[in-house]
C-alpha cells in the first residue's frame, strides 16, 4: 500500500486487516475494456476526462460518456459532439438518472455488444457513482479499473477511502500512468471501432 491516497486515513487495526487479509492485491485485468466516464458538469474534471479519452482512443479502446441527469438530455446515438464537444464520432453518449451508470440505462448492452469483459471507470464523485457503478460492474462479473488520479469527490477522505475500499473488494485501482502503460500492451485492433473513430 506504499504511498496510496488512502493511507492517512487508516488506524493500526485497519492495516493489520488489510494486510493479513490480503485485500489490495491486483486482480486480472480485463483483456477487452470499455472506457467510461462519469461525467460531473465541473469544467476542471471534464478536462481531465477528455484527456483520459485520448488516451484510451489511441489503441482503439471504446469511451462511452455517462451524463448526470439533464446534463446530456439532448444527446442522440447519431450527434454525441452536439452535448460533449470533446467526444468523437464513435463515442457513446447515456443519461443516468441514479448513482450506478448500469441503473436503467444501456450500457450492459452497449458493453455485450462491443463484446466488452471489463470496463475503466473515472469521474464523479468517487464516493457516489463511481463506488455504485464499480459495485454493479462486479455484481455483473466484469472486471474493473478504477483511475485514481481521474476520479473526483467533494470531500478529500471520502475520495480516499472509497478508493481504498474499491481497491480492497471490487476493483483496481491505478493512476493514469499506470493505465496509460497497460492500455499500450493491449493488442491492436481489439474493437472494430468506425474508421476514423481513434
Amino acid at each position: 500500500m506504499g504511498g496510496a491516497i488512502w493511507d492517512r486515513f487508516l488506524t493500526g487495526r485497519d492495516r493489520e486487516v488489510f494486510g493479513g487479509a490480503g485485500y489490495g492485491a491486483y486482480g486480472a485485468l480485463p483483456e477487452r475494456p470499455a472506457l467510461i466516464l462519469l461525467h460531473t458538469g465541473i469544467e476542471a474534471e471534464r478536462r481531465a476526462l477528455a484527456r483520459l479519452a485520448c488516451m484510451a482512443r489511441r489503441p482503439g479502446i471504446p469511451v462511452i460518456h455517462v451524463l448526470e441527469g439533464r446534463e446530456g438530455k439532448e444527446a442522440g446515438p447519431d450527434r454525441p459532439q452536439d452535448v460533449l464537444p470533446e467526444s468523437a464520432a464513435s463515442d457513446i453518449v447515456l443519461n443516468r438518472s441514479a448513482p450506478s451508470a448500469f441503473f436503467e440505462t444501456d450500457l450492459m448492452g452497449h458493453l455485450n455488444l462491443l463484446r466488452a469483459d471489463g470496463v475503466i471507470l473515472a469521474g464523479g464523485d468517487t464516493s457516489d457513482a463511481v463506488r455504485a457503478t464499480v459495485v454493479d460492474a462486479f455484481s455483473l462479473n466484469l472486471r474493473s479499473v478504477v483511475v485514481a488520479d481521474v476520479c473526483f469527490d467533494r470531500w478529500e477522505a471520502s475520495h480516499a477511502l472509497a478508493l481504498f475500499d474499491l481497491d480492497a473488494k471490487h476493483s483496481n485501482v491505478m493512476d493514469s500512468a499506470g493505465v496509460q502503460g497497460w492500455l499500450a500492451r493491449l493488442p491492436e485492433g481489439l474493437f472494430a471501432l468506425p474508421p476514423g473513430a481513434q
